[in-house]
């Protein structure tokens, strides 16, 4: 069994109109039954409290430059870097921060100072 394909096809466009013309002679009656729609706002109260602030400590980084220049060219500059806090957590001294009684600090070779 063997097939092959033609290479030679035929095409009427004889029977195809070429004006095409859209009439509507009649269109149904569409009822819509639409009620008023009442939409009322009322105000909401909100209220947000903080009761406590959170423990925390936080290190903020901190790099400043302050550069005098003229066409581009660097003549002087300040830099300032460093660290800066933000504490909410309650004050607790470290053991070299604690003040109150003065505790008697033996000098080596004059005694108790």
């Amino acid at each position: 069994m063997s097939s092959s394909v033609p290479t030679h096809f035929s095409l009427d466009l004889a029977g195809i109109p070429s004006n095409f013309h859209v009439s509507v002679d009649h269109l149904p009656t569409v009822t819509l039954d639409i009620r008023p729609l009442t939409l009322e706002l009322k105000p909401v109260e909100i209220s947000v409290r903080l009761k406590e602030f959170p423990s925390i400590r936080a290190h903020v980084p901190a790099d400043f430059n302050l550069a005098f220049c003229i066409l581009g060219r660097e003549l002087a500059s300040i830099s300032l870097c460093g660290e800066a806090q933000v504490i909410t957590e309650p004050y607790r001294p470290n053991p070299c921060e604690e003040c109150g009684e003065e505790k008697p600090v033996q000098v080596p070779g004059k005694g108790l100072g």
